[in-house]
């Protein structure tokens, strides 16, 4: 079974540019016969990725005008681009009717046959009839191959590569997708590369590589607007409006959902109108809008017809708003009848296959093959409906745990959720402030530039050390004691070397202190290092010097840090920042552990005999991991 994605194919009927739409509306009313219906030809052929209905206009009057002329080729490409219009709104029936009619009054193989193969393959594709669309790629392709039109493989390239992502080989896919993309920028083909683009961006969102994807749907977006193809533009948003909800911005998505609804509604594509509106929904949801989404799955459910591909996402979101409105039985009824859905759709697939089978082969190995897929229709009928009784139980269940426990549980989790989440965002940003990265970088950038590059290499290397164990520190509850003292000797490294060594440092271990066992909070002791690099050391002209040291205090370890700086000062902002950072290293501490009696966190000026301030020590008790 072929792999269901949105993509776009290239159906039109010629590679040259586009003449100006101004122009060929002034040489309709100048000529006549046969030349006027190739005017009318090259006015549908400029929409054709714009507007299906200027295509279906323009194709008409060219096939009513070749009957009259018994012009049997502007018949052909009349009822090509009437094939195409039917395929830009999604009536694949009427598309094939007139490609098939078309087909009948080719009497060679020419381009024209060709560009007809290539129209049919891309309406099997869209009614998921992978080896027809397959077997009418190929047969496109080697007619442009064999008449040497390099131009026009550039469109095959792009169809054989959306068949290799629909069968599961995407790395053929996007080989056949960069070189479509290459010979349609050589020859400035928009009505290649546009396609190709969406399909580009549709197989990176299958993937879940939404940058990629996002970059490819801009593209054909800026493109398809600078030339004001409102076909290209409504395919663009189609995918952008995902991509943003997927990235979580919800905003952007809701706008390109209502902008793709509004060119679509114009379009009268309905199809792809719904789907916008569940992508709206979607949008709107991530709003926190969510009565606003449940009453568009409402009018979706109401909308859609039982085969349409979004009908179960759709019930499947209304169950989900449903419970986030607090309302269990509708959100009960809507995932019962996405069960329901997903069965049937399931029991068909089974069916096709068995048809697909019969249809092909005529063996006992495969009358065989048939019988025991119509086994495993059976079987998976059977699990379908015991899955269904078992998730109705469960979600039974679940509203009920869910009425009993959710005003106690929800409010107290909630405020303890945001109370840490806030604190650790606080900290974290007294952590590695920007002006020091700033600040870091300028330094190791001229030291490198003007003197020792080695040294300067050493230095980055320290830098990018410290930033990654700050990442890692700040995931985790405790490190060991030894991995603490690494992290703040890179951090004091780089520190002189912003400062040209105005300072030393010294970091003291108490004796017998098992630095690779004991466990304690990270990243406690570097604010206050900030502050006193910051607030006190700079204000020498040099000689400054800072001490770390741990130590035992039962089963806890005490931080200290001194430095030999201008001292605490009530005048300046160095007072309010250290208060800031007491305020959330307290409370940081009371969320590491109930059980400590106290904080123990202290700050004072340090003085000589004669009473003269000579540096800040600041003390704190640090919880280790089995005092908790």
């Amino acid at each position: 079974m072929m792999k269901v994605v949105s993509l776009v194919f290239v159906l039109c009927l010629s590679t040259n540019c586009y003449a100006q739409l101004d122009s060929l509306r002034h040489l309709l009313n100048k000529v006549d016969g046969e030349a006027k219906v190739g005017v009318m030809i090259e006015m549908a052929r400029v929409f054709q990725t714009s507007s299906a209905d200027s295509v279906k206009k323009f194709a008409k009057m060219g096939y009513e005008l070749s009957r009259e002329l018994n012009y049997s080729k502007g018949e052909v490409q009349s009822l090509s681009f009437l094939g195409i219009a039917n395929r830009m709104v999604s009536k694949y029936d009427s598309s094939l009717f007139f490609f098939g009619k078309a087909l009948q009054y080719v009497n060679e193989e020419d381009e024209t046959t060709a560009e007809i193969n290539m129209g049919i393959g891309g309406v099997y594709y869209y009614q998921n009839v992978v080896d027809s669309a397959l077997h009418y790629f190929v047969k496109a392709a080697e007619g442009f191959e064999r008449l040497g039109l390099k131009k026009r493989m550039a469109a095959a390239y792009s169809n054989l590569g959306i068949i290799m992502n629909a069968t599961g080989r995407d790395k053929k896919a996007l080989d056949y997708f960069r070189k479509a993309l290459n010979y349609a920028s050589e020859y400035h083909l928009l009505n290649v590369e546009l396609p190709t683009l969406i399909n580009l961006a549709v197989l990176y969102e299958n993937r879940e590589n939404y940058d990629s994807a996002l970059y490819y749907a801009k593209s054909c977006y800026d493109m398809s607007k600078e030339n004001n193809m409102t076909y290209g533009v409504a395919r663009s948003l189609l995918i952008l409006s995902n991509i943003y909800s997927q990235q979580k911005h919800y905003g952007l998505g809701l706008s390109t959902a209502n902008e793709g609804i509004k060119l679509f509604s114009e379009m009268d594509d309905q199809i792809r109108v719904r789907n916008l509106m569940y992508k709206k929904a979607l949008a709107l949801r991530g709003l926190k809008k969510h009565a606003e989404a449940l009453g568009i799955c409402k009018t979706l459910i109401e909308q859609m017809g039982d085969t349409e591909s979004i009908k179960e996402q759709v019930y499947l979101l209304a169950s989900s708003l449903s419970t986030d409105l607090n309302r269990p039985n509708d959100a009960l009824s809507y995932h019962l009848h996405f069960f329901e859905i997903y069965k049937t759709n399931a029991i068909e697939t089974q069916k096709e296959q068995l048809v697909e089978l019969e249809t092909k082969y005529d063996t006992e190995k495969k009358s065989r093959e048939i019988e025991r897929l119509n086994d495993q229709a059976k079987i998976q009928e059977l699990k379908i409906e015991q899955r269904n009784t078992l998730i109705i139980v469960a979600i039974s269940i679940f509203i009920i745990l869910i009425l009993v426990l959710l005003l106690f549980f929800r409010q107290r989790n909630l405020r303890k959720q945001n109370e840490l989440l806030g604190l650790e965002q606080r900290f974290l940003r007294t952590q590695m402030n920007p002006h020091f990265i700033f600040n870091a970088l300028g330094a190791i950038q001229k030291f490198v530039i003007k003197s020792d590059p080695m040294q300067g290499a050493t230095f980055i290397a320290k830098f990018s050390a410290l930033m990654r164990k700050v990442l890692e520190h700040s995931r985790e509850e405790f490190i060991t004691i030894e991995e603490e003292i690494e992290t703040l000797k890179n951090y004091l490294d780089l520190q002189k070397l912003r400062f040209e060594d105005q300072f030393d440092y010294e970091i003291q271990v108490s004796e017998n202190m098992d630095t690779s066992t004991i466990r304690i909070p990270p990243m406690f002791g570097q604010p206050f290092i900030e502050n006193a690099l910051e607030h006190g050391i700079a204000k020498k002209q040099g000689g400054g010097k800072i001490v770390v040291a741990f130590e035992e205090a039962g089963n806890d370890v005490r931080l200290t840090i001194k430095d030999n700086g201008t001292g605490l000062d009530n005048n300046d902002n160095r007072a309010d920042h250290k208060s800031l950072a007491t305020q959330i290293t307290q409370e940081r501490l009371q969320m590491l552990s109930t059980k400590l009696d106290k904080t123990d966190l202290s700050i004072k000026n340090l003085k000589d005999d004669l009473g003269k301030i000579t540096g800040v020590e600041v003390s704190l008790l640090l919880p280790t991991s089995w005092n908790l």
